[in-house]
């Protein structure tokens, strides 16, 4: 008889730490989708009446104006005492987004302001970005994601090609609709033109 109630214990205790494992044992990144973003330039407003401009969407889409921030006044000095190193500050971008977030496609506008510095000795060029990503409609601000990327170029305008190679990461928080959201992107790209192009990663929806 103790025998049976000895083993049926056992038996208890086994289900029960096997319950728990079970559920312990569930990964930490359950919520975590995969993610792809390419940004594409796109000018504030323009001279050239032919140029298709942030502003000239806002006036297509029936704004009475461009509701993102203006462009900031840019600083771009040489490092006294070494003119192979050269820094730029407050400089603006403006960019069309697509981003896939799992199976949802997105689109939207990013404004960036960076500073950089660029090694003319070393080729290595650097920017630091602060930047909005809006999700939606041409002036709707209130949903998408902010945070920082930063963006290296190794080889610039050393060779006979414009770079080496570069890479680009950024890690952003979201808002409004995607509140409690996070996306970490990056790429790796040997052509200028792709720097902002393909950045893969994943969405942490918390």
């Amino acid at each position: 008889m103790k025998a049976r109630v000895v083993g049926l214990f056992v038996i208890i205790i086994a289900l029960v730490l096997s319950s728990f494992l079970s559920v312990t044992a569930k990964p930490i990144d359950g919520q975590k989708v995969d993610a792809k973003m390419t940004l594409t330039y796109i000018a504030y407003t323009s001279t050239n009446p032919n140029t298709v401009t942030l502003t000239k969407l806002c006036t297509q889409a029936g704004l009475s104006g461009n509701p993102y921030p203006a462009p900031t006044v840019p600083e771009t000095f040489t490092v006294p005492g070494n003119d192979m190193i050269s820094q730029i500050r407050q400089q603006s971008m403006y960019y069309t987004t697509a981003l896939q977030i799992g199976d949802q496609s997105l689109t939207g506008f990013a404004c960036f302001v960076y500073h950089g510095e660029r090694n003319k000795d070393t080729g290595l060029t650097i920017h630091h970005f602060d930047g909005v990503y809006y999700i939606g409609s041409i002036g709707q601000m209130s949903n998408g994601f902010a945070g920082n990327m930063q963006m290296k170029i190794y080889g610039y305008y050393l060779t006979t090609n414009p770079i080496d190679y570069g890479t680009t990461h950024c890690l952003l928080q979201g808002f409004g609709t995607f509140q409690g959201q996070t996306l970490n992107l990056s790429n790796e790209f040997t052509v200028f033109g792709n720097v902002f192009k393909d950045m893969t990663g994943y969405c942490n929806k918390g």
